[in-house]
């Protein structure tokens, strides 16, 4: 953080975040505040790049003006949404970990001696529990990246696990987020782990013109470390994501032959090519803009570099395909076109591959119908069940569903989560 005159004649640097890789953020204490009073106290967020730690700090006044930082509370936990009350000296933040649900902490200005005033989710208690662990690894470039991996509740050092790697970006930051098993969200890591599960969340570095080669690179890389530690099975790995982490998990599976036993991709991004054309439907923007300079980084116009979008696309990749792939789209979907994950599943089809398409009525880029929910996150169960953990095929992967016997089953799903 800089303290910089309005003129910009003179700058003074608070904190050295960058030499110790820590990331520091202004707490706004004072929904009123108009603007940062230097003559009193300022409360800042701290957060570790490469430790994943957190805490407060503060910039003190001294006597001639000038702010000293000084370190209140630093833990390997999350801490977040500092509050201040209005009229007394008192603190409030919220603390958690992976196994440790969020609960609101209260203290002094110093931040010393918190004391917890909540005691939130003490069902956990009744539950075998996973555990947290910061990996890390290289990609082909040489680059240090990392990943949050969660062991299986009720973890046994003598056997080996399948694992599932969940990816989007960059998700090691996700290490101390608590995550209770539910049934509505589809994606719930804890929920995975009480399934039996290993589950890793790697970063990815996108490199310009090649999202799609960058995910094969970095995710393989992050499969390949756990696989190093002995705790999971090699053949029995699976990969999910959802929107743009659906793009990476329809890109890994039709492009790394033979590494991953199955794929579950949600609202998936599958062919640059035909997407280049299309509309961001929920805002009307065209996709051109997001593809070349949003998170496809594609840089060029489709027509300056054609073979990177073929390169970078799944649907090009799919005579080569050996993954399982379980495809999940919404057809009122805003953000991504729901024809995309359509056009996968029928050209996958066409060539004689293991894929299967949920298509559910009505729903946008995430489902919201708990009936929807539930019954997604059942089917994701049985997919990876059958293919992670050699269990008997569910009928509607072997023989498909009719349509109106799928509404007849969701409007039962409905009626029952209506009593609960």
């Amino acid at each position: 953080l800089w303290q910089v005159t309005p003129d910009g004649s003179k700058a003074v640097r608070l904190t050295d975040g960058a030499a110790n890789q820590v990331r520091h953020r202004y707490e706004k204490l004072d929904p009123d505040e108009e603007w940062i009073d230097t003559s009193k106290a300022i409360y800042l967020s701290l957060f570790g790049i490469w430790n994943k730690k957190s805490g407060f700090a503060r910039l003190e006044p001294g006597p001639s003006g000038a702010l000293t930082e000084e370190h209140l509370v630093w833990l390997d936990k999350s801490l977040d949404r500092l509050a201040k009350a209005k009229d007394a000296d008192v603190f409030e933040y919220v603390s958690q970990t992976f196994v440790e649900s969020p609960n609101a902490l209260i203290a002094g200005p110093d931040l010393k001696d918190a004391k917890a005033v909540t005691k939130t989710n003490p069902f956990q208690n009744n539950y075998a529990w996973g555990r947290e662990e910061l990996i890390e690894y290289k990609n082909s470039h040489n680059e240090r990246l990392q990943g949050a991996l969660f062991y299986p509740a009720g973890y046994d050092t003598a056997k080996k696990y399948p694992m599932i790697v969940y990816m989007y970006e960059k998700l090691s930051d996700n290490l101390h987020r608590y995550s209770p098993p539910s049934e509505r969200n589809y994606y719930n890591v804890s929920a995975m782990n009480a399934h039996g599960y290993f589950v890793l969340e790697p970063d990815i570095l996108f490199k310009p013109r090649d999202p799609g080669v960058s995910v094969a690179d970095c995710v393989t890389a992050a499969a390949k470390r756990v696989i190093q530690m002995g705790v999971v099975d090699p053949k029995k790995i699976g990969i999910m994501g959802h929107s743009w982490g659906g793009f990476d998990t329809t890109y890994l599976a039709t492009h790394t032959s033979d590494f991953f036993a199955a794929a579950v991709a949600g609202a998936p991004i599958t062919d640059l090519v035909s997407n280049y054309g299309n509309h961001h439907w929920s805002s009307g923007i065209a996709e051109t803009d997001h593809i070349e300079t949003g998170q496809q980084r594609m840089e060029v116009p489709l027509y300056e570099d054609l073979q990177a979008y073929i390169r970078n696309s799944a649907v090009f990749g799919v005579s080569s395909m050996t993954t399982p792939l379980l495809i999940e789209v919404g057809d009122s979907d805003g953000t991504v076109f729901f024809h995309q994950g359509v056009e996968l599943y029928n050209i996958a089809r066409r060539a004689q591959k293991d894929v299967v398409l949920i298509e559910y009525a009505g729903e946008d880029h995430g489902l919201r119908k708990k009936a929807n929910q539930i019954d997604y996150q059942r089917r994701i169960f049985q997919w990876f069940g059958h293919y992670l953990k050699d269990e008997p095929p569910a009928s509607w992967i072997t023989r498909g569903e009719p349509y109106l016997d799928r509404e007849r089953e969701l409007r039962k799903l409905k009626a029952a989560s209506a009593k609960d």
